[in-house]
C-alpha cells in the first residue's frame, strides 16, 4: 500500500518490522477488538443546597416508573 507522500507503508521510523497495511492506517501499537468499542466516561456535577431531600421525595415514583418500564420489557 503506497501512503500519501508516495512511498510505501510501512512500521514507523526506527522499527524495522513492517506492519500489514490494514494495522499501517490505525496505528502500529493498536490491536484488533474483537468486541465491540466501548468508550468509558464520567459525570461530575455540583448539587444544590438540599439536594439530598430532594432526591429522597423523587426517589420513590423514580424506583414505581422503573419497575413499569421492567415490566413493560423496556
Amino acid at each position: 500500500m503506497i501512503g500519501t507522500s508516495g512511498r510505501p507503508i510501512s512500521a514507523p521510523p526506527g522499527c524495522n518490522r513492517r506492519m500489514p497495511p490494514s494495522r499501517a492506517l490505525i496505528g502500529y501499537h493498536t490491536r484488533p477488538s474483537t468486541e465491540a468499542r466501548r468508550m468509558w466516561y464520567a459525570i461530575i456535577g455540583n448539587d444544590k443546597p438540599a439536594a439530598l431531600d430532594g432526591r429522597k421525595r423523587a426517589r420513590p415514583a423514580h424506583l414505581q416508573r422503573l419497575e413499569a418500564l421492567k415490566e413493560q420489557g423496556r
